[in-house]
């Protein structure tokens, strides 16, 4: 059975890059204040634990490939932000990081709320797992 696609199917696809596209491009100009890139910040804005993280696990939290990952952990350590942990392997946030950390991570919040300005929790929360159904779908193919 072959799917043909509706109307509003044609466009999906596109819509979902353009606002993807866009809102990067915003958050771009969020953190141009503390010079970090998207990559630094999709680092810093990972799961941190006391005992340090490994490369993969910042690069499934990141979204990022692992060489750019990597980049970014270069650069971050080089700005005092990320430090190489006891364990081999692992990186820690350094007291600077974790401040720089919480500084973005506020102003993404306010990026957030006026990107969803206006729309009920019940749009966001249909929003979202339409997105989640999107992935799964891109996932399983």
């Amino acid at each position: 059975m072959t799917l043909k696609p509706r109307n509003s199917d044609m466009f999906f696809a596109y819509h979902i890059r353009s606002a993807f596209l866009k809102s990067e491009s915003v958050l771009q100009e969020v953190l141009a204040g503390w010079n970090l890139s998207l990559d630094h910040f999709y680092v810093l804005r990972c799961d941190w634990n006391a005992e340090g993280v490994s490369l993969d696990e910042i690069t499934a939290h990141s979204m990022l490939t692992r060489q750019d990952a990597s980049q970014a952990l270069t650069d971050l350590i080089a700005k005092n932000c990320v430090s190489k942990g006891a364990k081999d392997g692992f990186y820690s946030l350094s007291p600077q990081g974790s401040m720089l950390r919480n500084q973005t991570l506020e102003a993404y919040q306010v990026y957030i709320a006026k990107l969803t300005d206006g729309l009920s929790d019940k749009v966001i929360e249909t929003a979202l797992s339409s997105l989640l159904t999107v992935q799964n779908n891109i996932q399983q193919k």
